[in-house]
């Protein structure tokens, strides 16, 4: 009489429980870095957009001052982001001249979040959709602007991008 060996046909093919659970934790592991990767350069992609920001602005004041042979001036009244769109796009589109920054067009798909407002009132503003900082005269003395951003935390503090502190 044959013996049958009774252990062979309840094994099972595939993948057992730990298996499973031990692909998914290392799947989960990837997205978790992932997604903090990403984080971290779409910061750093604003940052390089805030610099970019400012070198077009710095280049539209350039423009003003050889037009007006001054540049705009701050005052209590009219200051930082909101002076700097009202001289470098308002004013003169209203003059029907051509504007220093067209980019602060809110119409234009080119606006790009160049323009913020606040209280009923525009304001050039930086990526993370806060005012700029503009004051002249500046730090420097009566022949400099002070340009800035506040950077992402929207305080005085090392991530600031200005024009008055040089690495």
């Amino acid at each position: 009489m044959k013996q049958r060996n009774l252990q062979k046909p309840f094994m099972k093919k595939g993948f057992s429980l730990v298996e499973i659970l031990v692909v998914l934790g290392i799947i989960s592991i990837i997205m978790v870095l992932s997604i903090q990767g990403m984080g971290y350069f779409k910061d750093k992609q604003k940052v390089e957009e805030t610099k970019l920001r400012l070198l077009a602005i710095q280049t539209a004041l350039e423009s003003y001052h050889s037009l007006y042979d001054e540049y705009p001036e701050s005052d209590e009244v009219l200051k930082g982001g909101e002076l700097l769109y009202q001289e470098l796009y308002a004013k003169p589109v209203a003059n029907g001249d051509r504007p220093f920054m067209p980019q602060f067009d809110k119409s234009s798909s080119r606006a790009g979040g160049y323009v913020i407002e606040l209280k009923g009132r525009l304001h050039a503003a930086d990526p993370w959709g806060k005012p700029l900082i503009y004051e002249y005269p500046g730090r420097d003395g009566e022949d400099t602007y002070d340009l800035g951003s506040l950077g992402a935390d929207g305080i005085e503090s090392k991530d600031d991008l200005n024009n008055w502190l040089t690495d």
